[in-house]
């Protein structure tokens, strides 16, 4: 039996979307960021840092994807930095 998902609009024309990690029931379940807020509320959550790594694992996959299907670009700077960004952004 399966199951249908819905997926959000923000997820619109990614192409891949893999298990859930470990953890994701426990520390992604609800957003870190909520609804009318500019960034998280406690740098020392372990949800704030999992949903972290979550956005910049989604960054360097998105990334890659863009260079891939406009055949164009060099995305390795980038995905080195993904965490930063990642941080800079949630914070």
């Amino acid at each position: 039996m399966t199951t249908a998902v819905q997926t959000p609009a923000f997820a619109e024309g990614i192409q891949y979307f893999g298990e859930l990690l470990p953890g994701f029931d426990t520390y992604g379940k609800t957003p870190v960021i909520a609804a009318g807020q500019t960034g998280i509320n406690n740098a020392n959550d372990p949800a704030a840092a999992f949903q972290t790594l979550l956005y910049a694992d989604a960054l360097r996959y998105l990334t890659l994807q863009v260079c891939a299907s406009k055949a164009s670009g060099h995305p390795g700077g980038f995905a080195s930095q993904a965490e930063v960004y990642a941080s800079l952004v949630m914070l």
